[in-house]
């Protein structure tokens, strides 16, 4: 079944506002390129995907997606940037799109769900990874039930295809993650900058994560009693879960570190904010970079 265009965000040339054709209808949304007419027209849009649906549950599973990835874009984000979670959103609907974009969500039921995991085997994804896709088309659906896109009959089927089990698919297994020798690492670090190399021992001695290590900052770090030093991130992995993330730096870390908090308490070193990770580049769910 053919699905609908999504009608674009034009530009009226006489007046200069911006303007949306809906069923054959101009809506005139104010000032061309403003922040107001963008959020009238994504109201617009959104209204027009769902149109007709509640009680008949018309709307398209392509459909779905895309409204799914804007909600994404908007609610997974940190420090005013999009999270890797946004692309992995991307990344899970894609083959769901593929194989079933033209299906309604009424009839996207399990045996249709095990079939995108089993072109997710056959491309040879490990089996963890195929467990977090699938999850995260679950979560578009039960996402669609609170917004009343998708009836609750839908998602509860769909809840009901367990994860693949360790030695009991045909999945591949991803290899264990393992340290790197220790060996290694001291090989390697003759061959680095002088600050580079001093990370690398400060995450050794800390067990902290390279972002928190390229986000220290003199005023995110703090004395204990007992002599050792207590780093605070000021971002961190688990910090949408309201947890405080606590690092705890003793003498040799200290002694790493101490040449480099010389500056203001909530300045970056200059090299240290060359290193900072950035935000992920804003992307189409179909994969396209905008």
């Amino acid at each position: 079944m053919p699905t609908k265009r999504k009608p674009s965000y034009l530009r009226h040339k006489t007046t200069g506002q911006a303007r949306v054709r809906i069923d054959g209808r101009d809506h005139y949304l104010g000032p061309y390129g403003s922040p107001e007419s963008r959020e009238r027209y994504d109201d617009l849009i959104a209204e027009w995907f769902a149109k007709g649906d509640v009680g008949n549950y018309k709307m398209m599973v392509d459909h779905l997606a895309i409204l799914f990835v804007e909600h994404a874009e908007s609610y997974y984000r940190k420090n005013g940037q999009p999270t890797a979670e946004v692309c992995s959103i991307r990344h899970a609907l894609r083959s769901l799109v593929a194989m079933f974009g033209s299906t309604r969500v009424r009839d996207f039921g399990p045996r249709k769900l095990k079939a995108v995991r089993q072109f997710l085997i056959d491309a040879r994804n490990c089996r963890t990874n195929i467990n977090r896709m699938v999850g995260r088309i679950k979560r578009m659906f039960r996402w669609g039930v609170e917004n009343e896109y998708v009836p609750a009959a839908a998602h509860t089927a769909l809840t009901a295809v367990a994860g693949l089990r360790a030695g009991r698919t045909e999945a591949r297994e991803s290899e264990p993650v393992t340290p790197v020798e220790e060996g290694t690492v001291s090989d390697t670090l003759p061959h680095l900058t002088t600050t580079v190399a001093q990370m690398v021992r400060l995450q050794m001695l800390t067990g902290a994560r390279p972002a928190e290590v390229c986000a220290i900052r003199p005023g995110d770090i703090t004395l204990q009693t007992d002599g050792v030093w207590c780093y605070r991130p000021a971002s961190h992995k688990t910090q949408h879960r309201g947890r405080e993330r606590r690092i705890y730096i003793g003498p040799e870390g200290q002694a790493v570190l101490r040449p480099f908090l010389d500056r203001d308490p909530e300045a970056f070193s200059s090299l240290l904010r060359k290193l900072r990770p950035r935000g992920t580049p804003s992307e189409s769910w179909t994969g396209r970079r905008r």
